[in-house]
């Protein structure tokens, strides 16, 4: 009814949060691990940069697109990166990525599912043009890959199968504190999901939890 459409309350603003993006980004600087990617609504191309892009692989349906497309971009030439809030995005209980990730064995199966269509975009990027991933940022992307695969492992039951993953990472990870610090928190999800859940979401939540981490286990 109007009347009590007129008594809604109002969506609150949440204050926009932005990486600390440099003004001006290559492709080298995301091979580095410097740059972190932002969501499709907040990208901007010319026209000549995405024509050479299109069309998105059909199997990346709605998960890394974004990604393909500033991958592609990046290693055609430099981006600039504005911090300006220049549009608005509602989140509401509908949004595919309001409710998180990793706590929803759907979705995380969708994620490793386009995540691997992605990963032989970018091995084929870097075939081409002969350039590699830094070692440090390979470690990074290989350990949340571990996380992810973990985590569904264990939502869906199959918990031998979350050991053996978790396992096979402590072999892998050459002991870097890094290394060890994912693991030690991915065996708390071997333990009990759902807490582990929690504890990342008050983690991920706080500012200066993340700075702390980073000053004592850099990545």
């Amino acid at each position: 009814p109007a009347s009590a459409a007129g008594h809604r309350r109002r969506p609150a603003p949440l204050a926009p949060q932005f990486p600390d993006w440099p003004e001006r980004v290559t492709v080298d600087d995301y091979l580095a691990g410097g740059f972190e990617m932002t969501a499709t609504s907040a990208l901007s191309f010319r026209r000549d940069c995405l024509l050479k892009a299109l069309p998105i692989p059909e199997r990346m349906r709605f998960l890394y697109a974004d990604d393909y497309l500033t991958l592609h971009a990046l290693f055609q030439g430099p981006a600039v990166c504005l911090t300006s809030a220049l549009a608005l995005h509602r989140i509401h209980g509908a949004n595919y990525c309001a409710g998180g990730l990793l706590g929803n064995p759907k979705k995380l199966a969708a994620d490793l599912e386009m995540g691997a269509i992605y990963e032989e975009k970018l091995n084929e990027f870097l075939n081409r043009s002969g350039k590699d991933l830094s070692p440090a940022f390979r470690r990074r992307r290989e350990l949340e890959l571990l996380r992810r695969k973990l985590l569904l492992a264990m939502h869906q039951g199959r918990r031998g199968a979350a050991f053996t993953i978790w396992l096979s990472g402590l072999m892998r990870s050459g002991l870097s504190p890094f290394g060890l610090f994912r693991l030690a928190t991915c065996a708390l999800a071997l333990l009990s999901p759902s807490l582990y859940l929690s504890l990342y979401e008050s983690y991920a939540a706080s500012a200066s939890a993340k700075a702390a981490r980073r000053a004592v286990v850099p990545s």
